[in-house]
């Protein structure tokens, strides 16, 4: 497979610097369209590239060729402006979680990312997703609730919103079809509760979804982080002195300077 991206150099898919209206929208309701962060024929590109890693973990696969394509969107400077909007600027970041995804044949249960980060001594995590394809009839991306983060995390039971929570809150009849077009991405709140929208064509349309923490995060059971860095560096009190295998999957600093360097083109 050809890693070495068309992707990188077509600077006309950037979207321009978000402004405040932009997180205005965002607080209110839990979602940003953040529009094209690459373009259409690029998405196509790794949606074909995608075969093969649909649910694997993207952190566990650094050194698999296949992976590096999905590595290197999530170093888009886009994703970049919104981690240091929510972390403060120059702050460091870590990937919590990376996962290409085919759209479910049968709804799944609704979901809040933050319930994700329980055993994290803090919950500020962001989640960035990017549509690959835009296969025909497929009627949502993303199903979404607006508003709904205001909810705080509400109960969870089989990996999502359990049943009573989402009868309480009355999901099911306050929810929103948002269509990602192909190569454009959304960002959703921590606690907006949400969920991968249908498709009859499991494999016409994919996306990749990247979920970053404040890279000060510290590991409730552990005390420490391991996880893999993105941007800067752990502070020295989160370094472990003997890395074990958490750590071992960690980015290797060169080559995240290569992933970053051809954004840089």
């Amino acid at each position: 497979m050809d890693v070495d991206l068309p992707l990188l150099g077509m600077k006309a898919a950037l979207p321009s610097v978000l402004v405040e209206a932009h997180w205005e929208s965002f607080d209110r309701q839990g979602f940003l369209d953040l529009g094209p962060v690459i373009l259409p024929e690029e998405a196509e590109w790794l949606r074909r590239c995608a075969d093969g890693l649909v649910r694997a973990e993207l952190v566990e696969l650094i050194s698999d060729e296949g992976a590096r394509p999905f590595l290197e969107l999530m170093h888009h400077p886009l994703f970049h402006e919104v981690c240091f909007k929510i972390y403060g600027p120059g702050a460091p970041v870590m990937l919590f979680s990376g996962e290409v995804s085919d759209p479910p044949s049968i709804r799944p249960p609704w979901r809040q990312d933050a319930s994700l980060s329980v055993h994290l001594d803090r919950e500020k995590i962001v989640t960035i997703v990017v549509s690959l394809g835009d296969a025909a009839g497929r009627k949502a991306t993303v199903e979404v609730v607006p508003r709904s983060h205001r909810l705080g995390l509400l109960e969870v039971s089989d990996g999502g919103v359990s049943p009573a929570a989402a009868t309480r809150e009355n999901l099911e009849d306050r929810f929103v079809s948002v269509r990602i077009d192909s190569g454009c991405a959304v960002l959703l709140h921590k606690w907006l509760v949400h969920r991968p929208g249908q498709s009859e064509d499991q494999h016409g349309s994919r996306t990749a979804a990247f979920v970053f923490v404040d890279g000060h995060v510290r590991s409730l059971m552990t005390g420490h982080p391991h996880l893999p860095m993105v941007l800067g560096m752990a502070p020295p009190e989160h370094q472990s002195p003997e890395p074990g295998f958490e750590e071992d999957r960690a980015f290797p600093a060169r080559e995240l300077e290569k992933l970053r360097g051809r954004w840089r083109r």
